[in-house]
């Protein structure tokens, strides 16, 4: 999934799927062609804390057009400042990159 992929996602885009008891993103990526990626729990669980975090209403709760993941200005990220935040973060870590 591109950077810009990532920070398009929306709600709308999380689905799921009683079978496997598991949540998939689906999305339109490169070249129109529809994407389908599963998420692991834990992935879950991270965006559901991510959200709480910023004080935004739980994916349950949220509209449909709602970007996933939101900035502390409550917008929707765009694909250089997810960069800029995950590059501040990583060498905020300490981990050897």
């Amino acid at each position: 999934m591109s950077n810009e992929e990532f920070t398009r996602l929306r709600i709308k885009d999380l689905h799921y799927d009683s079978i496997t008891s598991m949540y998939f993103l689906e999305f339109l990526g490169k070249g129109n062609k529809r994407r389908q990626i599963p998420l692991k729990e834990k992935g879950m669980n991270s965006i559901r804390m991510f959200r709480s975090a910023r004080g935004i209403e739980d994916i349950d709760a949220a509209q449909g057009v709602d970007p996933l993941l939101k900035t502390h200005t409550v917008s929707a990220y765009s694909p250089s400042y997810l960069s800029q935040y995950l590059t501040k973060a990583i060498k905020e870590s300490g981990l050897p990159f």
